[in-house]
């Protein structure tokens, strides 16, 4: 049996642990953190003792609280259960928990705190409700839709430039009209490599909570390759190749509005399904 430093709390195990697999410099930002800490809160809960059904991973004669050494692949078998049927989580929500704290405990193994990767082995895994997902279920626009909404964001946009380009070069209308003319453009692109590509929302826009999501800005786009650079969901840098609608609306923005550094593109008119997303304007009025 190897030597480890499993008398040490399972709590002081959490801050490295957050911190190395953090995103940003100090390891304090992103979702994933704030996913991970909540569910190691929990776990660290019903480690204690604080659910009525069971009565923590300390045996009854000692009064401390839950160290390393008290986790075995039976404890997290257990957890693995109370995540199924006492917290009722739907499958995926429970096997994404259970990952969590998976991942936390091979990050424990490494660091020598704990004996084996007891959370990863099938007799512990074994609870866990099959998932519920299946094949085509992701959320995805289908054809019609898809046909839909960039018909109407291409006439709504069109007949905004018609408007703008119905006035005097000098009048106060068309320069009251310069922005939306811009903006519904902005639109147009944005919508197109939404419907055309495999990119996420999320993966555009600027998430003030992630400090490496900066969102989509015109140094990103290489419209001469027909490609846009997309920091993605899976934690690296991809590049997407876009369709040529998306490169006709993305040259007419760049023809008015060629600032590298401000972001490309937002829906402005149409709010995000996830308020922690903000997306700045990428021009002034």
């Amino acid at each position: 049996m190897k030597q480890v430093n499993d008398e040490i709390p399972i709590e002081e195990t959490f801050e490295p642990f957050l911190k190395d697999k953090s995103k940003g410099k100090d390891g304090t930002g992103g979702n994933y953190r704030r996913n991970v800490e909540r569910e190691l809160d929990n776990f660290k809960q019903w480690a204690e003792g604080s659910e009525r059904s069971y009565s923590g991973v300390v045996p009854d004669d000692e009064d401390r609280k839950p160290l390393m050494k008290d986790l075995t692949d039976s404890e997290f078998r257990k957890y693995a259960r109370h995540l199924r049927s006492e917290r009722g989580l739907k499958a995926n929500t429970a096997q994404t928990y259970y990952q969590y704290i998976s991942s936390w405990c091979g990050w424990c193994e490494g660091e020598e705190y704990i004996q084996s990767h007891f959370a990863d082995r099938a007799r512990a895994k074994e609870p866990l409700p099959e998932s519920d997902r299946k094949p085509g279920d992701q959320q995805a626009w289908s054809q019609t839709q898809r046909n839909q909404i960039t018909q109407y964001i291409n006439k709504k946009g069109y007949e905004t430039v018609d408007e703008y380009r119905s006035h005097d070069l000098d009048s106060s209308e068309r320069k009251a009209m310069r922005y939306p003319a811009i903006r519904d453009a902005r639109d147009r692109a944005f919508v197109n490599i939404i419907a055309y590509t495999a990119v996420r929302i999320g993966e555009l826009l600027r998430d003030p909570n992630d400090p490496r999501r900066k969102g989509l800005i015109w140094d990103d786009v290489n419209l001469d390759e027909g490609t846009i650079l997309v920091y993605r969901k899976k934690q690296d840098w991809d590049s997407i190749a876009l369709s040529p609608s998306c490169i006709t609306e993305s040259r007419k923005i760049l023809q008015r509005d060629r600032t590298t550094k401000r972001p490309m593109a937002c829906l402005s008119n149409v709010p995000s399904t996830n308020p922690q997303l903000s997306c700045e304007r990428g021009i002034e009025t």
